[in-house]
């Protein structure tokens, strides 16, 4: 005997599998639940912050910098797409060299757009303000040596990831 399955309007649904879920959310639904989930999120935020993440997306306000990282992140993101189209072709040496280029300049791109981000918000101001107390007067502070040590942890990770790649390069 059958249970009798009916849907959320009530009426009975034919054919029904257990293994097949019977509720079904439409678009339209979908939409709904994340409209009302933008709408109580952004209740908590200050619209001067939604204003300026708008204006950082202008490209004319941009300083120089910023359109020299975009350059490098299209410029990578040409040779990943020849690498991905390519890596069937590649033998274990270049598969090695290819797998560590990706390594370094996904770093490289993830650090660039850190920093831009950590520009816009002008916290390298408040970093150096740290740093030239720290240094240049003695005044000691946990945040700037937390600071300094993960800038050191930052660029030894560099160095290593870019000593890994000049070598299996250089190996070819």
């Amino acid at each position: 005997m059958t249970r009798e399955v009916r849907n959320l309007r009530g009426e009975i649904v034919p054919d029904t599998d257990p293994d097949k879920r019977w509720w079904h959310f439409d678009s339209s639904t979908w939409l709904l639940i994340g409209g009302l989930a933008l709408f109580n999120i952004g209740c908590f935020f200050n619209p001067n912050l939604i204003d300026s993440i708008f204006r950082m997306l202008d490209i004319r306000l941009w300083p120089w910098s910023y359109c020299i990282i975009l350059g490098i992140i299209v410029l990578f993101s040409i040779k990943w797409f020849f690498i991905y189209s390519r890596w069937e072709d590649y033998d274990g040496n270049e598969a090695d060299s290819a797998m560590r280029f990706v390594r370094l300049s996904v770093a490289i791109s993830v650090g660039l757009v850190l920093w831009a981000f950590l520009r816009a918000a002008k916290w390298p101001v408040y970093f150096y303000d740290l740093f030239a107390r720290w240094i240049g007067y003695g005044e000691f502070s946990w945040t700037a040596a937390l600071i300094f040590v993960f800038l050191l942890g930052v660029a030894t990770a560099f160095v290593y990831l870019f000593k890994e790649w000049v070598v299996v390069f250089w190996e070819r």
